[in-house]
């Protein structure tokens, strides 16, 4: 009965993706019959254009281009898993398909978020399917065995379920609208027949998509169980979100520097730095997302008692920092090429990466950075401009008046503001700097100034509001120290 019922659901989820499809290409031919038919009428019954029917044409030949598919090619979404460190991880990816009933993936790539997905591209000339699975080197950094196993269950779910197959008339649908209405551009008047297409489309298939994590939430619970699949929801929820946000804001910022951390003790260092002030709170649940908020989906697999925690996922790696130093060099067009040395390499010829330890960070990251970022401003950012701050705060039009003249205007004008503290705030530091403060930071933790018994977060006072004796104060931070 299982099957019979999966089977039907399939066939539905088939029939309304298609449909989706061949109602944008309905609009959008209609609307280009529509707009061929007035000249071709010009012509049939007046014997010359008209300036509508010239208008109509142009819109038509404006609308055609913007029909006009464009191919793609398939990008790796990041390395290939290597065998060598992972045998254990590709035997675990392997088992769960099996149990799945599903032969094992052919290729398994590499990738840095906490994440994990499961597609296929053509090769042959569209004729031959090869089908791929992705795996985050987040999931593994958060997860126990049984988890991720729970993870890579729910994507072979996807898989079994015929959405490998479906997804895509979702994506080309989806790309053609989106690329419909941008090369039509907001002030045409043909855009809006697709605008109201797309968040119709949107609402449609974001409700098809949290049917299928449903099902696929299931899926997991019977290759697995439904107590680690609830418990994988939670931590990839919350542990997942810290590390897709250390990722950002912690370890690329290094590695576009020219540097390389040792990416799994930071996370650690971060993680705990969060312990008390909670994980990383999820968006609110919109109507056109595509995934159910994880309270749904670990009620609709009944809220389990708490499966006990096993292994860490890791364990399935022979050499952790081997997948890190993978992981970083796929990051590059040329991976191979990639060199990470503990030296810096004097006109290298390819891209190096100097290790690099966390509390190094500061100095050989960030203050470079901020000296960067105030280049344009560095004559106006002196230590006369740093003694007036609380002034300069208080009046706004002060402020943008000190970084006008430097560019057009791209942010909003509380953005704005926000971004001229913050470059105070770098000016701030700067000096400090050269004043022999030592720079100060850690993972998940602000970067300070330290002289003696003393420690400066420099954004917390030119974002704060306690200027009691700020002249005093600013002349003692600057007297030159060892």
């Amino acid at each position: 009965m299982a099957a019979v019922t999966d089977a039907a659901s399939l066939r539905r989820r088939a029939v309304q993706a298609v449909a989706l499809y061949a109602g944008f290409w309905l609009l959008a031919l209609g609307l280009l019959a529509g707009l061929l038919a007035v000249p071709y009428l010009d012509f049939a019954y007046r014997g010359a254009p008209s300036l509508g029917g010239i208008v109509a044409l142009v819109a038509a030949a404006r609308l055609a281009w913007g029909l006009v598919p464009r191919s793609e090619r398939f990008t790796p979404p990041g390395p290939l898993l290597p065998h060598e460190h992972a045998a254990a991880l590709l035997a675990t990816v392997a088992e769960v398909a099996r149990a799945s009933g599903l032969p094992v993936p052919r290729d398994v790539y590499l990738v840095a978020q906490a994440n994990a997905f499961i597609g296929e591209r053509r090769e042959g000339l569209g004729l031959v399917r090869r089908e791929f699975m992705g795996i985050g080197l987040g999931l593994l950094a958060v997860l126990d065995v049984d988890g991720l196993r729970c993870v890579l269950a729910h994507e072979l779910g996807h898989r079994k379920a015929g959405d490998v197959r479906l997804g895509p008339w979702v994506y080309r649908t989806r790309r053609a609208l989106a690329a419909t209405m941008e090369r039509l551009g907001e002030g045409s008047i043909l855009h809006l027949p697709f605008l109201w297409y797309s968040r119709w489309f949107l609402g449609v298939s974001a409700l098809v998509s949290r049917q299928q994590e449903f099902a696929a939430d299931a899926h997991a619970a019977r290759v697995v169980s439904a107590a680690h699949a609830a418990r994988a929801l939670q931590v990839v929820g919350h542990e997942g979100a810290l590390w897709n946000v250390y990722w950002q804001q912690e370890v690329m910022p290094v590695i576009d520097a020219g540097f390389y951390p040792p990416v799994l003790e930071g996370f650690a260092r971060f993680r705990g730095a969060f312990q008390d002030r909670g994980a990383v709170r999820p968006a609110e649940a919109e109507a056109s997302d595509t995934h159910p908020p994880d309270h749904e989906r670990i009620a609709a697999l009944g809220a389990p008692a708490p499966a006990p925690l096993g292994p860490p996922a890791l364990d399935l790696v022979r050499d952790p920092e081997a997948l890190v130093e993978t992981t970083v060099r796929g990051l590059f067009a040329h991976p191979a090429l990639v060199r990470i040395v503990d030296q810096p390499v004097a006109d290298p010829a390819v891209p190096v990466l100097v290790r690099v330890p966390w509390q190094d960070v500061g100095r050989r990251v960030w203050l470079p950075r901020w000296r960067a970022d105030l280049g344009p401003w560095a004559d106006r950012l002196g230590r006369g401009c740093l003694e007036e701050l609380p002034e300069l705060l208080a009046s706004p039009s002060r402020l943008a008046a000190l970084f006008s003249a430097r560019g057009p205007r791209v942010l909003s004008p509380m953005a704005q503001a926000r971004r001229h503290r913050d470059l105070l705030a770098c000016a701030l530091g700067v000096h400090l700097a050269a004043a022999g403060w030592r720079v100060s930071t850690a993972p998940g933790e602000p970067l300070r100034f330290v002289r003696g018994g003393e420690s400066i977060d420099v954004r917390a006072v030119v974002h704060g509001s306690d200027w009691s004796g700020w002249r005093e104060r600013l002349a003692a931070w600057l007297e030159p120290g060892d």
